[in-house]
């Protein structure tokens, strides 16, 4: 008489541990893949904020060159107009 199959229902401790091992892999890969998912989500909401950041400073730059940058004579040859002139010396 040949000897009986084993039992497909009852595993071996290696096989146990070989199932277990597998299933923790594919955890500890998923939990990669998400926080990998998260950094690339981050990196780019950082970037996104350096670009805005720096169209504001080039706002902010073109505002304040505006605010500070000499007023052109109202004649246009670099000497206040009479009017201008006189009112200045009174002072």
């Amino acid at each position: 008489m040949p000897p009986k199959p084993p039992d497909i229902g009852i595993l071996s401790a290696a096989q146990h541990a070989a199932r277990e091992r597998d299933t923790l892999r594919e955890q500890h890969q998923a939990q990669l893949d998400a926080i990998n998912a998260l950094t690339a989500a981050e990196r780019a909401r950082a970037e996104r904020a350096e670009q805005l950041l720096e169209t504001e400073r080039a706002d902010r730059r073109h505002l304040t060159g505006a605010l500070t940058a000499p007023a052109s004579p109202a004649n246009g040859n670099g000497k206040l107009p009479r009017a201008a002139a006189g009112k200045a010396g009174q002072q």
